[in-house]
């Protein structure tokens, strides 16, 4: 019964914020790609903004404002800022590219768990993908009061993403203001359809854009038929991402890339807007992580 309710309700929210689906800047876009790419980079680089080609994009972020969050045991990272602009940055990196094709195996088996605290009663979210955040969660509201965050902007790949999309929720919920619009790339199902449901009533359907390249292998992951619902909105990008669909704000639309029978690249997942996302911070002598010819190829 649950989910019949919340389907209902994420299709009316829909329906009611269609017209607004129209705020999607594929220039801001580009922009967040550069921000979500530097979240790969070493946290010296990034602590001195000096991170190569991921810190040389439309929007900074001050030197002397950034702090960086890991969890070494959970090889997790993100970084927080001011930006150029005056906004407060949130970039939450994905898993290694060294290691990726092991964790696409696991998110074919990722189980629920249950969302603590306020904001989302009665969610259940992909397990490694929360545990994830909750591990980030403290130091990163910490280092947004240090700033001051006015406005909070967030954004993220793969993991990240999924990271991304829960601290949306989270960080709204805990009084931080968040900007009107948010970018990510390569992003899973972090949830079930009670949680798309509770983000889309309370942040609505065109706050965040999930930029999907073509036939990334991981947005389709973890699967809908085992209890996962993307949040919306879409935005699908054709192979060579010469054009995009602005898809629906169901976060399943038939037409985008669930359209799709089988989605496989691993290539598209780490190219988004003609920008090497993961490979941003220089060569991997010096960020630590794999070529894309060194990954499994795609069918």
């Amino acid at each position: 019964m649950r989910s019949i309710v919340a389907s209902a309700a994420l299709a009316f929210a829909a329906l009611a914020s269609t017209v607004s689906a129209g705020s999607f800047s594929e220039s801001d876009a580009k922009s967040m790609v550069y921000l979500a790419g530097a979240a790969y980079c070493d946290a010296s680089a990034l602590r001195s903004w000096s991170c190569g080609q991921a810190c040389n994009g439309p929007l900074s972020v001050v030197p002397g404002t950034i702090t960086v969050v890991q969890n070494s045991s959970m090889d997790l990272q993100a970084y927080v800022g001011q930006l150029s602009d005056g906004r407060a940055i949130v970039s939450f990196r994905g898993t290694q590219p060294s290691k990726l094709a092991d964790w696409i195996d696991d998110l074919k088996s990722a189980f629920h768990t249950d969302w603590q605290g306020p904001g989302c009663p009665g969610c259940r979210m992909a397990d490694g993908f929360y545990k994830s955040y909750l591990a980030l969660a403290p130091a990163v509201k910490v280092a947004l009061n240090g700033i001051g965050a006015g406005t909070v902007v967030i954004t993220g790949h793969s993991l990240g993403a999924g990271m991304a999309g829960i601290a949306m929720l989270d960080l709204h919920t805990s009084g931080f203001n968040l900007a009107s619009t948010h970018y990510t790339f390569g992003h899973p199902r972090d949830g079930d359809n009670t949680y798309a449901s509770t983000f889309n009533s309370v942040l609505g359907s065109s706050r965040l854009f999930r930029v999907v390249h073509y036939k990334d292998i991981v947005p389709p992951l973890p699967m809908h038929w085992m209890g996962f619902h993307h949040t919306p909105r879409e935005v699908w990008f054709n192979k060579d991402q010469t054009s995009h669909t602005v898809c629906d704000g169901t976060g399943e639309d038939p037409n985008c890339s669930d359209s799709l029978t089988i989605a496989t690249s691993i290539s598209d997942h780490l190219n988004y807007l003609d920008l090497p996302i993961s490979r941003l911070c220089g060569t991997e002598a010096t960020n630590g992580t794999a070529f894309e010819e060194d990954l499994p190829r795609e069918d």
